[in-house]
């Protein structure tokens, strides 16, 4: 591990979460601009209706409506072979080498009002690791365009847990040889994980209900 990447790794272990600039995670301008207009494309998806998997405004947690209308806070499957190109482009982006943090266990009425909370914010093309464990949550404004690609790591070590984390989303399309096409060593690895998981997993279910 170089110099660089061990002081990241340690202010994620002491403060639970590290911002790494866009230069080590996205160094490439093209990279960055392909993988923005990909995902505005995705989004005008959802949100017209063209796209069904989406999280609706007043749902937080699966299972969520397929389709419906209204508007939505987050898209489902972004690296769906259904989405084309788009799903391409951010598939490389992914295999390629929240916004608050409480020192509290208990969630606020308002969680706006987070005690011993910090704001942590985000440029363009910034990426934030941090530990999901932490009461976090999103500060959105009206007033700029934002759009955030969250992605989830974990170990396989998680057992039944980690598997109904990530696989109550519905993601039986990664089996699928058309999603598996594309991807280097790095993302099948990736991909064997997850499915080896999920063959050891039983019945998945829902972490929370809305």
């Amino acid at each position: 591990m170089t110099t660089t990447m061990q002081v990241y790794k340690t202010l994620y272990d002491t403060q639970g979460y590290v911002i790494l600039p866009r230069s080590l995670v996205i160094p490439s301008q093209t990279t960055f601009q392909d993988v923005l207009a990909a995902v505005t494309r995705i989004v005008a998806k959802a949100r017209s209706g063209e796209w069904p998997h989406r999280r609706a405004v007043g749902r937080q947690f699966p299972p969520h409506r397929i389709g419906g209308s209204g508007d939505a806070w987050g898209v489902q499957h972004l690296m769906h072979p259904d989405l084309g190109e788009d799903a391409k482009v951010l598939k490389r982006w992914y295999t390629s080498p929240e916004r608050a943090h409480s020192t509290t266990p208990d969630a606020p009425k308002n969680p706006l009002d987070m005690p011993g909370s910090i704001v942590v914010n985000l440029k363009p093309g910034e990426t934030v690791f941090y530990n999901s464990n932490i009461l976090h949550l999103g500060i959105y404004t009206t007033t700029a365009l934002r759009a955030t690609l969250h992605a989830c790591m974990g170990s396989t070590q998680g057992g039944g847990s980690r598997a109904r984390n990530v696989l109550q989303h519905g993601l039986e399309w990664m089996e699928e040889e058309r999603f598996k096409e594309g991807l280097d060593d790095r993302g099948r690895k990736m991909l064997e994980n997850t499915l080896r998981m999920k063959q050891g997993a039983g019945e998945v279910g829902y972490s929370l209900m809305n």
